[in-house]
């Protein structure tokens, strides 16, 4: 064999084993890729705020308290606490039971019945299960 002809084997073979491993690598790389690519998301449920009203003002509450809100995948539960101070100088006072009032939502794990002494403040912590449908709106609560 000349040594022009062994030269063009020799980069041949070299062109040869650069573009197998190239492949080698960059396949695998990209069948990765289409494989994971991005999972379809569900239904969240965008509370854009939470309002807590008492209809027997429970522990002073006579006005409609506004919390921020949060966003979560649908059906899952999101812990919450808020903070109620008693104003009263010479009585407890006690929250006896929290609801949710709007369709879907329910309420667990809460510390009530709640009872704060005389110019003190306790939070009062709880669950919020979300609707597995989906929503998106303010989200109601109820103290009593």
């Amino acid at each position: 064999m000349t040594r022009g002809r062994w030269d063009r084997v020799v980069t041949f073979l070299t062109i040869a084993i650069l573009v197998g491993v190239s492949l080698l690598i960059i396949v695998p790389v990209l069948l990765s890729f289409l494989n994971h690519s991005t999972p379809e998301r569900g239904p969240t449920a965008q509370v854009t705020a939470i309002t807590v009203t008492s209809g027997d003002a429970a522990c002073g509450l006579n006005y409609v308290e506004r919390l921020n809100g949060f966003t979560i995948p649908a059906g899952n539960s999101h812990n919450e606490s808020i903070p109620f101070t008693n104003h009263n100088y010479t009585r407890p006072c006690s929250l006896a039971s929290i609801t949710a009032d709007t369709a879907g939502f329910s309420i667990s794990n809460s510390d009530t019945p709640l009872t704060i002494a005389p110019q003190q403040t306790k939070d009062l912590s709880f669950v919020i299960q979300t609707p597995a449908t989906g929503y998106n709106g303010v989200l109601s609560l109820y103290l009593e």
